[in-house]
């Protein structure tokens, strides 16, 4: 379940980690921006290939990189600070309207935010989420491409908004990470018997595996960038040791 006790910003840019991962990996990947630069600034002038690196654990690392990196700058050029709590005291209307303006940030993180941040009804919804509410016959292309469902929110009382969200979000995940596996399949058809048609086709009869083979080298990829990741990260905090040591001794 979402943390309700963190900063509007924060929010957002955990919302950037979470979109099309596990909620675990969202968290490895938000505390590792947390413990490894200074402040937000930083990680706004880090280059993207280098944020890349550093989130690797998720699905999607470059485009995560790219949220983050992107968002921030457009925060800074518009208001010069990272601080976002006057949404919480503006009207909804408004603050959903200056959340779109800060290029970057998705659909998904942009409801994210309204949902955790700002404590309003709204259920955010990923691209691997709708596709897989489009074979169910809940969502159609067409709601995917508006990046919204009509009506959901009225269906979905407030007080339960947080659990669906996320549960439907861990069907994403799960879409995402292999489509055609059983337990994708027995949860859809669980939900709907009629949806079978509707189900993904593997592409050839060489991926009948569970995990289909690409995702199999994409987990090889991930661990040799975490393992890279590591490496850099305690080069680096090394290097800012020694030169906190350096100045010690100027001074001295």
């Amino acid at each position: 379940m979402p943390v309700k006790d963190r900063p509007v910003l924060e929010h957002l840019l955990y919302a950037c980690c979470l979109e099309n991962s596990s909620s675990s990996d969202a968290n490895s990947a938000y505390t590792r921006l947390q413990s490894l630069y200074c402040d937000w600034n930083e990680v706004r002038v880090t280059t993207v290939s280098e944020l890349t690196e550093e989130l690797s654990m998720l699905n999607d690392p470059g485009e995560a990189a790219v949220r983050i990196k992107k968002g921030l700058h457009n925060i800074f050029e518009t208001i010069y600070k990272f601080d976002l709590e006057h949404l919480t005291k503006q009207k909804l209307s408004q603050s959903m309207s200056d959340l779109k303006s800060w290029r970057g940030f998705t659909n998904y993180g942009i409801n994210y935010v309204v949902q955790n941040g700002l404590e309003s009804h709204s259920i955010p919804i990923n691209g691997a989420a709708f596709d897989a509410l489009i074979v169910l016959g809940i969502a159609t292309e067409a709601n995917k491409k508006a990046h919204k469902i009509p009506g959901l929110e009225r269906t979905i009382a407030k007080n339960q908004g947080v659990e669906f969200g996320a549960l439907l979000h861990q069907l994403g995940v799960d879409f995402i990470n292999n489509p055609y596996g059983k337990k994708v399949r027995e949860l859809l058809l669980s939900v709907d018997k009629k949806c079978e048609p509707n189900l993904p086709q593997k592409p050839s009869a060489k991926e009948e595996s569970d995990e289909p083979v690409s995702k199999k080298k994409t987990a090889t990829k991930k661990k040799a960038a975490k393992k890279k990741t590591t490496k850099k990260a305690t080069a680096k905090k090394t290097t800012k040791k020694a030169a906190a040591k350096k100045s010690t001794k100027k001074k001295g």
